[in-house]
């Protein structure tokens, strides 16, 4: 880093590191192998504004969707305050990740893309997850739907977007499939009986 007085006019930082042990505020924790830079660009007004960019590749985590409580305090950090930090950065979710709300339990692959919202300050995640294994609770039935297969669609958000999310379960003598579709809190559950 350089500095002209206290104007930067150089930023190039780099941040690697293989295996390292993430705990991320109740959303995520796990291992990482971590390749970001910060570089600097240059604003009209003089000085720089930051950009981190690159790549995490996550083998092995256990991610929680953000509580209401949780997306508030993370979407609060970023109201009516003008971005400082501009970010670009890969996310690439192996075979060991699992991603858990209210009881419900997934694992996902697949990459996605974490940035700032195009709508506005606000963070956002693109991409596309694959989705096998795990458990899906409906606690006001107590049945658990056991995954087959599915995916979830991140579009400029931090919720998902469930499409073709197929599941089994058996209640009593019912052997019961369900197809899942929709973004919280609207999704729709289709479910088929045998017999």
């Amino acid at each position: 880093a350089e500095l002209a007085g206290r104007l930067p006019t150089f930023l190039n930082f780099q941040l690697d590191g293989d295996e390292l042990p993430i705990d991320w505020d109740g959303l995520m924790e796990g291992r990482a192998n971590v390749h970001l830079n910060l570089t600097g660009i240059a604003k009209e007004t003089g000085g720089l504004k930051p950009l981190l960019t690159g790549r995490i590749d996550i083998p092995q985590a256990t991610l929680s969707l953000p509580d209401e409580e949780t997306r508030n305090r993370l979407l609060a950090l970023t109201s009516g305050r003008k971005r400082w930090l501009d970010y670009n950065i890969a996310l690439a979710l192996g075979n060991d990740v699992w991603g858990g709300y209210m009881g419900s339990t997934i694992r996902a692959t697949g990459d996605l893309r974490f940035t700032p919202s195009l709508t506005g300050n606000r963070p956002a995640v693109n991409g596309e997850l694959f989705l096998s294994r795990g458990v899906i609770r409906i606690p006001f039935y107590e049945v658990n739907f056991r995954i087959r297969q599915g995916y979830a669609y991140f579009e400029d958000d931090l919720i998902p977007r469930l499409e073709n999310l197929e599941a089994d379960s058996t209640l009593g003598t019912y052997q019961l499939t369900a197809r899942f579709d929709g973004k919280y809190p609207k999704i729709q559950a289709d479910v088929v009986s045998n017999p």
